[in-house]
């Protein structure tokens, strides 16, 4: 367990997840080939890129000046972000799998993170990230049903 000095730290930290995330969803964009892939992967980035907006935006003093948010669950930057290549020879699945398993686990990062909060505000933040990578999880599972990827 890791204890953050404040809100805005966490922030900086998920900034920092979702901009080497939108790094695969830019990269898939270019290498896959088949255009429903990519046309998925496109709209998956676009939503991305509107969370990250609002997360560089974000005004963290809205969400009380608690400092040192204890007992967050430890995680490296190598176990969110893989150190993996995607490139044009890349196979959908593959491309799939990696983004996947990133918002997998950056969903319970933000989910774990919530249950351990006090603050409502701070809660109902962390809960509206979960929430937005259960979505864009299931989009991608969804997608790889239906495709056979």
């Amino acid at each position: 367990m890791l204890a953050y000095r404040n809100v805005g730290d966490i922030i900086g930290k998920a900034i920092q997840w979702e901009t080497a995330l939108r790094g695969f969803y830019e990269v898939a964009e270019v290498a896959l080939k088949n255009p429903e892939s990519r046309k998925l992967v496109v709209v998956l980035r676009e939503k991305l890129v509107e969370r990250l907006r609002i997360l560089q935006e974000l005004d963290v003093k809205k969400y009380g000046n608690a400092e040192w948010v204890k007992f967050v669950p430890a995680v490296a930057d190598d176990e969110i972000v893989p150190k993996v290549s995607i490139t044009r020879s890349s196979d959908p699945r593959q491309v799939f799998e990696v983004i996947l398993g990133v918002d997998e686990k950056l969903e319970r990062f933000y989910g774990s993170l919530a249950g351990s909060l006090v603050s409502r505000e701070q809660k109902e933040l962390f809960q509206s990230l979960a929430l937005f990578k259960a979505e864009q999880i299931e989009s991608i599972k969804g997608y790889m049903a239906q495709s056979g990827s």
